[in-house]
């Protein structure tokens, strides 16, 4: 039988392998790449808002980056859609980690689960 532990890594890995949400979308309504200057990564996301804009219609995202990076911006993109645009700056860097993505990160590598949070926050920021 898998620990708590022992699942949540499995979904971290599941995340990495066949991210949710990955790709470009036609026509954000807001885009941002950045890099992390801490690793070299690099995340975009592209938004579509609803018509009010309100809200988050749909959102995708692009990486050339670690494992964490990648799944973490994976789960981050089905934590947002649909939601309102305020739920992105209301989650913060321990909501990030405990409720999102479910895995003791070690000190190093929370910059890596943190940065798909920072860019979708600046995006919806333009």
């Amino acid at each position: 039988m898998c620990t708590p532990a022992e699942i949540y890594r499995e979904r971290l890995l599941d995340h990495n392998e066949n991210p949710r949400n990955a790709g470009r979308l036609p026509d954000p309504d807001r885009s941002l790449e950045e890099e992390n200057p801490n690793c070299g990564d690099t995340l975009r996301f592209d938004i579509a808002l609803t018509d009010d804009g309100d809200s988050i219609d749909d959102i995708r995202f692009e990486s050339d980056s670690c494992a964490i990076t990648r799944a973490s911006a994976s789960m981050l993109t089905e934590e947002l859609q649909g939601e309102p645009v305020q739920r992105a700056f209301e989650i913060d860097r321990e909501e990030m980690i405990e409720d999102i993505l479910q895995v003791e990160i070690s000190p190093m590598r929370r910059r890596c689960a943190l940065f798909p949070r920072q860019v979708a926050q600046r995006a919806l920021e333009e």
